[in-house]
């Protein structure tokens, strides 16, 4: 399982993903509609913890320090569950802005750019504006064809610290584009 793309193409998620963290998450999500529950499920039982305990540590995590590792197959493995079940519909497989939900195109939503991929390879305060924009949510300028405003949900609603942060180590182990 590698974790960066060559080509300037994100991992593909068949290969980012270990099957052993998509059955485990998989199976939580079935027993609860809640992703955030599904989230302290999965990481209870890999980290033979309570729900209590893993919900208690999770508030101990970061909002602005990135406590994942974007060169770690686990953190990039479970961070590609998570965006697979959270975040392709809209950002696509290629995390292009391409998803089946989407009905335009939106250059902000494509980290396979330059720009994006650039900023998803630095350290320094690239991954904390990143988890503030998914925790916090965001509403594009662009409108949908009907008009109808285009907007990323606030994640901080439905989503754990973690789970969010091990989302953006799968994007962030994309590696940059060579020219």
């Amino acid at each position: 399982m590698g974790c960066g793309g060559g080509g300037g193409k994100p991992v593909p998620l068949s290969e980012a993903i270990n099957p052993v963290d998509e059955h485990g998450y998989t199976e939580a999500l079935k027993k609860t509609s809640s992703p955030r529950d599904a989230f302290y499920m999965w990481m209870s039982s890999l980290r033979k913890q309570t729900l209590a305990e893993a919900s208690a540590a999770d508030t101990e995590v970061s909002e602005t320090d990135d406590p994942t590792n974007r060169e770690n197959p686990i953190d990039v493995s479970r961070g590609a569950v998570i965006y697979k079940h959270h975040c392709l519909q809209c950002h696509g497989l290629n995390i292009d802005g391409r998803g089946p939900d989407m009905k335009i195109h939106i250059e902000a939503m494509d980290f396979t750019s330059g720009s994006k991929r650039f900023a998803i390879s630095m350290g320094n305060k690239a991954p904390g504006s990143w988890y503030q924009k998914v925790a916090g949510g965001l509403v594009s300028k662009e409108k949908n064809p009907d008009g109808s405003a285009i907007a990323m949900p606030k994640f901080s609603d439905t989503m754990a610290r973690e789970q969010i942060w091990l989302a953006i180590a799968y994007m962030r182990s994309i590696t940059p584009a060579q020219k």
